[in-house]
């Protein structure tokens, strides 16, 4: 068996989903010729093996119902986002910054 490095191919476009057979799923999504929007997503390959470790994009293709998170809550413990020069660089790059504060 073969397996690949997910930074070794730019190529592919990770997803998470939920297929018609009511599994989830990693996957490369199968974009239609010249269609850049992932959410157009109608089919991808399955990813077996370690999304940040090794495995191998299959021939096994499966329909996506719905897709998912980008990464499962198992496969990412922790996630730390910081922006407290958010204002400051909005206005290095000549952007706008929003009305009212957004927090989730």
């Amino acid at each position: 068996m073969i397996f690949r490095q997910v930074h070794s191919h730019s190529s592919q476009r990770l997803v998470r989903f939920l297929a018609r057979d009511g599994r989830t799923y990693y996957g490369d999504a199968i974009l239609p010729s010249g269609v850049t929007d992932i959410a157009k997503a109608k089919q991808a390959k399955i990813i077996r093996g370690q999304i940040f470790g090794k495995y191998d994009v299959t021939d096994q293709v499966e329909d996506i119902r719905m897709l998912l998170a980008p990464l499962a809550l198992d496969d990412v413990k922790t996630v730390r986002c910081l922006g407290l020069n958010y204002e400051q660089h909005a206005k290095e790059v000549c952007f706008l910054s929003p009305q009212r504060k957004i927090y989730n």
